[in-house]
């Protein structure tokens, strides 16, 4: 069974990782079937980046609801990669997750 501190650095490294793959998804474009085309929609799953292309200078408006999600679900994503690599992976490659 894994040890409390190795839980603890799994959480708080999907917690960075969440954070670090929604922020740089809020560089590629969102591109949806029906959408307005003067608007150009960043982040994956949920665009939470907007940039508007009818004024000049484009304006850019964010929506931290959906960042918020987007945090949730790559935070989501990331753990359960963590979880796999550390119960799946690497005992198979005959190592211990406490020999990181």
């Amino acid at each position: 069974m894994a040890s409390k501190s190795s839980w603890l650095r799994s959480l708080l490294g999907a917690m960075i990782l969440g954070v670090l793959i929604s922020l740089a998804m809020g560089f590629v474009e969102n591109r949806l079937e029906a959408t307005i085309l003067e608007v150009r929609r960043y982040g994956y799953p949920l665009a939470w980046r907007l940039v508007w292309f009818l004024q000049e200078p484009p304006a850019t408006e964010y929506l931290s609801s959906n960042l918020f999600l987007d945090i949730v679900f790559w935070f989501a994503v990331s753990f359960l990669t963590i979880l796999a690599l550390l119960r799946v992976v690497l005992p198979r490659l005959g190592r211990d997750a406490s020999d990181n």
